[in-house]
C-alpha cells in the first residue's frame, strides 16, 4: 500500500534500485520530519524537485500519522483530482486514469483522491475494496509496466482496449469478480511475464494464444470456470496453475518439453488418463499436484527421480500399481506425498527413512 494515492508512477522497483527518485530515511531534503515509530523501516522516494512520489507505510495507522503532518502534505502536495468528463482527449495517462476512477463506484478508503502529472508505469490498487468495473479507455497508459487490481470486487469483462498494453510485464486480476471468456487478445502482451487471474468468473477455453508470449513465466487460472482441454502447447512457463476448473482430457504429452517448470497444478478438474511418462523428465519440478481427478494407470517411477521435487499430490484418483522400494532414493528434499484414495498396493517402501525432510505421507484409502 502506498501514501495517498495508490495511482502513481513508480520511481523505484525496489529498495535497492531507484532510477529517478532517492530514497531517504529520516529526513526529507534536509529538513528533519518527525516520523512515528511505527514507520521507522517505511520507504519514503523523492522526485528530484523534492515531492514525495512514493510512500509505503507498515500499516494503516502509520499512513494515517503521515498524512496528518503539515510538512509532509506540503512536499506531497494537496491537489485533488477534478475530472472534466467533458474532455473527449483520452490519450494521456492521466484521462485513462480519470475515466478509471469515473467507473468506481465504491471506495470506501478514498485512495483515489490525490492527482498524478506523469507516465504512470506501475499501478498498484490491490486490497481497496474497490467496485467497478474497467473501462475501454484503460487500454490507453500505454507505459505501464505493472497492474495490480488484486482482491478487489471488480466486475465485467476485460476490454480488449487492454490489448494495447503492449509494455505489461505483470497483471494480476486475482480475486476479483471478473467474467467473460479468458481474452485471446492477451497474445498480443509479447512482454507479459505473470499473469494471475484467479478466483475470478471467468469461462471459455484456455487461449492457444498464450504460446505467443514467449516470456510468459507464470500463468495462474486457478478456481474459474474454465472448459475444455489443456493445451498442447502453452508456453515455456516455469509455473502453471489450472487448479479448480471444468477442464477435461488427457494431461497434454507436451507438457513434458516445457523443461523450465517448477510448479504444475491441474488439480480439482476432471482430467482423464494416464500420468504422461515425460513428466519425470521435469528435472526442475518442485510441486506436482494433479489430485480430484479421474486418472487411471501406473504412477510413472521417472517421477521419484526429480531430485528438486517437494511435493506430490496425486491424492483422490484411480491410480494403480505399488511404490518402488527406491522412492525415497531420488528424493531427497521431499517434503509432502500425497497418494491417498487410490487403488495403490503393495507395501510401504523400504527406503521411505531416506526421505529426511518428510512431513506429511498420506496413503490412506488404498488397496
Amino acid at each position: 500500500m502506498t501514501f495517498g494515492l495508490s495511482i502513481r508512477q513508480v520511481y523505484c522497483i525496489n529498495a535497492n534500485q531507484i532510477h529517478e527518485g532517492k530514497q531517504i530515511q529520516a529526513s526529507i531534503a534536509n529538513t528533519n520530519v518527525e516520523i512515528p515509530n511505527s514507520t521507522k523501516k517505511d520507504e519514503v522516494v523523492l522526485s528530484r524537485d523534492g515531492k514525495i512520489v512514493e510512500f509505503q507505510p507498515t500499516n494503516r495507522v502509520a499512513e494515517n500519522q503521515w498524512a496528518a503532518n503539515p510538512l509532509v502534505k506540503e512536499l506531497y502536495g494537496k491537489k485533488k483530482l477534478v475530472p472534466d468528463m467533458t474532455q473527449t482527449n483520452t490519450t494521456t495517462d492521466e484521462f485513462a486514469l480519470l475515466f478509471l476512477k469515473s467507473q468506481i463506484i465504491s471506495d470506501p478508503f478514498h485512495f483515489l483522491d490525490e492527482s498524478w502529472s506523469q507516465r504512470v508505469k506501475s499501478l498498484n490498487l490491490s486490497n481497496m475494496a474497490l467496485t467497478g468495473r474497467i473501462p475501454r479507455e484503460f487500454g490507453n497508459p500505454t507505459f505501464l509496466v505493472s497492474l495490480d487490481l488484486e482482491s478487489n470486487n471488480f466486475q465485467g469483462n476485460l476490454p480488449q482496449e487492454m490489448a494495447r498494453l503492449r509494455r505489461l510485464r505483470f497483471l494480476d486480476l486475482s480475486f476479483n469478480k471478473f467474467r467473460g471468456e479468458v481474452p485471446s487478445w492477451f497474445g498480443f502482451l509479447h512482454q507479459l511475464q505473470v499473469l494471475n487471474l484467479r478466483n475470478n468468473s471467468f469461462t471459455g477455453s484456455i487461449p492457444s494464444s498464450f504460446s505467443n508470449i514467449s516470456t510468459l513465466d507464470t500463468l495462474n487460472l486457478n478456481f474459474n470456470s474454465i472448459e475444455g482441454q489443456i493445451p498442447k502447447v502453452i508456453g515455456n512457463l516455469r509455473e502453471l496453475k489450472l487448479r479448480g476448473n471444468n477442464l477435461i482430457g488427457s494431461i497434454p504429452l507436451s507438457l513434458a518439453n516445457t523443461s523450465r517448470l517448477e510448479v504444475l497444478d491441474i488439480s480439482d478438474n476432471s482430467l482423464q488418463g494416464n500420468i504422461p511418462e515425460g513428466i519425470g523428465n521435469l528435472h526442475n519440478m518442485k510441486l506436482l499436484a494433479i489430485q480430484y481427478n479421474q486418472l487411471t494407470g501406473y504412477i510413472p517411477f521417472t517421477i521419484f527421480n526429480i531430485s528438486r521435487i517437494e511435493f506430490i499430490a496425486f491424492t483422490a484418483n484411480s491410480l494403480s500399481g505399488y511404490l518402488p522400494n527406491g522412492l525415497c532414493n531420488g528424493l531427497p528434499i521431499l517434503k509432502g506425498l500425497y497418494l491417498s484414495t487410490n487403488k495403490l498396493r503393495g507395501h510401504m517402501p523400504t527406503s521411505l527413512p531416506n526421505c529426511s525432510l518428510l512431513q506429511i505421507l498420506s496413503l490412506s484409502e488404498n488397496e
